[in-house]
């Protein structure tokens, strides 16, 4: 009886030694998330989210606010016909955890510029693009932000 005892504690110790690890390496890979541009531009929208909110308040000007996101989510998409340079203009104001908005190239799969980030300023950026399409993407971890 007293072997019986000792099989099933170890084997929950086992389990709860498991547990801990797995949960473990996905907070890391959480945080690697915010760093893997690779993953940023490949990836499919994988996120959660409470009171995003994004409004036009003029053309192509718009006011977003966002209570939480953790992970990865398109705002906006860009085609472009012929090549151009394309002016964004982006301003955020982080007051939880860690965000960045980013734009991405599509068909190369890169993040071609970081359009706003945890240093709560205004970004100015003027951009060569060629032809093709593009995503806006908010990227965070448990990030609470508003800005335009």
């Amino acid at each position: 009886m007293k072997n019986k005892k000792a099989y099933i504690t170890v084997i929950i110790c086992f389990l709860s030694v498991l547990l801990l690890l797995i949960l473990l390496l996905v907070h890391f890979k959480q945080d690697d998330l915010y760093n893997d541009h690779e993953y940023i531009a490949s990836t499919e929208d994988r996120y959660s989210t409470q009171n995003f909110i994004a409004t036009e308040i003029e053309d192509n000007r718009w006011e977003f606010s966002i209570g939480s996101l953790s992970g990865v989510k398109s705002v906006s998409e860009i085609y472009l016909d012929h090549d151009s340079q394309i002016s964004l203009n982006a301003s955020c104001c982080v007051s939880n955890e860690i965000f960045k908005l980013v734009l991405v190239d599509v068909e190369n799969s890169e993040v071609i510029a970081i359009l706003c980030d945890n240093s709560n300023g205004i970004s100015h950026n003027n951009l060569e693009l060629t032809q093709g399409k593009y995503v806006i993407k908010a990227v965070g971890k448990k990030a609470a932000v508003t800005g335009d």
